[in-house]
């Protein structure tokens, strides 16, 4: 058996030794962040951090989406987690193969091309205050939640469920006004060729993202 990290205890009944890793120290810069934090969310942190506890006695989940959860935890993640409380392992394994299967299907396209275009969503842009595609959104369904969510936001899931790189980057303006990009995704930690692909688009265009107009509040503006 290979040596124990510093901060792994042991615990257990008399006379028996079972290792139980405890949490890290995080490094002291991060752990100064973290001190840091407003106490509703901590307390929203510890709420979540105590469904991963094996050794509870009540059923796993139940202080997390009590009464004391409520407010800390944006109310549409309170009804994912409702809603994937029956879910049984065959249809989550069902749900991982299907995740798999596209990851890999990406793998194979990528073999014979470079990148993909697509928009960065299927609909005009919201504007901002728009909350029916966010965790903040009080729709009682999580399923019509969802399925509204991918009806707008079709596209860029994907590098998230496949790990693939992706670029925005925003080529012309809407008849609303809104940002109207192009998203770029390239095969498995190729980032390098979206930032290329980035820099000739942005050469070409004279350095006027969006026809040249910039938000009050800019990177480039500090």
């Amino acid at each position: 058996m290979g040596r124990l990290p510093r901060h792994a205890a042991f615990r257990g009944r008399a006379g028996t030794r079972r290792a139980a890793t405890g949490r890290a120290r995080p490094p002291r810069g991060l752990g100064a962040a973290g001190g840091r934090l407003p106490r509703r969310l901590r307390r929203a942190d510890h709420l979540l951090h105590q469904q991963f506890r094996p050794d509870r006695g009540e059923p796993a989940g139940a202080a997390w989406a009590g009464p004391a959860a409520r407010g800390l935890v944006e109310p549409i993640n309170v009804r994912i987690w409702e809603a994937g409380l029956d879910t049984s392992y065959t249809e989550r394994a069902r749900m991982q193969a299907a995740f798999n299967a596209t990851s890999r299907a990406f793998g194979e396209f990528f073999e014979a091309w470079d990148i993909i275009l697509t928009p960065v969503t299927a609909l005009p842009t919201p504007p901002i205050g728009t909350t029916e595609y966010l965790t903040l959104s009080d729709n009682p369904s999580v399923l019509d939640w969802f399925g509204n969510l991918w009806r707008n936001f079709a596209y860029t899931p994907l590098a998230n469920l496949a790990g693939i790189p992706g670029i925005s980057l925003p080529m012309a303006a809407q008849e609303n006004g809104l940002p109207l990009g192009i998203q770029a995704q390239a095969r498995q930690a190729n980032d390098g060729l979206l930032l290329q692909l980035a820099a000739q688009v942005e050469r070409a265009l004279g350095g006027r993202w969006n026809g040249g107009r910039r938000p009050g509040v800019h990177v480039a503006a500090a």
